[in-house]
């Protein structure tokens, strides 16, 4: 069992690593799109980058419904599959309305992906120490933000900016197939006692209703849900626009702005970590 959950825990750690990829690969290329892509202006990129930010912070909230029925491990994988495909489909959009439906889509399948991790890791680990895997899988998101700039710099150096769209699409078709071959939905001890079992009364309370009404009524996920607001607000505007900033304002060279994105990344995604124990840590309320 132990060395199983690593396995699992583990094919999870790259998959969100490789969602998060896909995500970045956008912001992370803006300067080479405005440099080589010949027809993208900064409006066009706002625009592409807004078309995300809806459809995402849309779709993880139905995804965090839909997650309650159906596999988890199905939407992980979809979700991997569906933005590697999105990352294939971009170099071959011709102009800035498709790039923002395409993006539009990856926002979608991007919200698909973290409403299965944590009900997988719900089902993989104990109350008791769900806040610290959380916070460990969600930090898997610093190692595409350190890496994807050198990556696409040298990419980009043999040969364009499209090849960096196809390689991490590539990467993230293989990983889909991966997660559906390792990852499973819950042990199958809790399986099996879950197919002979009746659901016990003191679980059953928590559903429906009632369990939304005591996540609604909760000071704590209200304050979380101020706090990520707030940060998201930040990160979007520093790391989105930071680079391009220092590029073409500040004319540093394209490393400085380069590691002005990985800092401020991987920076957020450790403000981010107290959040899982101050929602979850201490409330028996089922987690979306």
């Amino acid at each position: 069992m132990p060395e199983r959950r690593w396995v699992v825990f583990s094919t999870m750690f790259a998959a969100w690593s490789t969602i998060y990829m896909c995500r970045r690969s956008f912001t992370s290329s803006i300067p080479y799109l405005l440099q080589d892509s010949g027809f993208l202006t900064t409006e066009n990129i706002g625009m592409i980058s807004s078309c995300f930010a809806t459809s995402y912070g849309v779709s993880k909230f139905l995804s965090s419904v839909l997650s309650d029925h159906t596999s988890a491990t199905f939407m992980l994988s979809l979700c991997v599959g569906l933005s590697g495909l999105c990352c294939c489909l971009f170099p071959l959009a011709g102009s800035a309305r498709l790039l923002c439906a395409l993006w539009f889509v990856q926002g979608i399948t991007q919200g698909l992906g973290w409403p299965a991790c944590a009900k997988i890791l719900r089902e993989w680990y104990p109350r008791s120490q769900l806040g610290r895997w959380w916070s460990v899988l969600s930090s898997s998101g610093n190692a595409s933000s350190a890496l994807l700039p050198v990556l696409l710099a040298y990419f980009h150096s043999l040969a364009g900016w499209q090849f960096n769209f196809y390689v991490i699409g590539a990467v993230a078709l293989a990983m889909s197939a991966v997660v559906l071959m390792i990852v499973k939905d819950a042990p199958e001890s809790a399986l099996n006692r879950e197919q002979q079992l009746p659901l016990p009364a003191t679980e059953s309370s928590h559903q429906g209703p009632a369990g939304l009404l005591g996540v609604l009524y909760s000071f704590n996920v209200w304050l979380a849900c101020a706090l990520y607001a707030l940060l998201a607000g930040v990160k979007g505007a520093t790391g989105d626009w930071g680079q391009l900033y220092l590029m073409q304002e500040a004319h540093r060279p394209e490393t400085i702005g380069n590691c002005c994105v990985d800092y401020n990344h991987a920076h957020w995604r450790y403000f981010r970590k107290p959040f899982a124990g101050l929602s979850f840590g201490s409330h028996n309320y089922p987690m979306a």
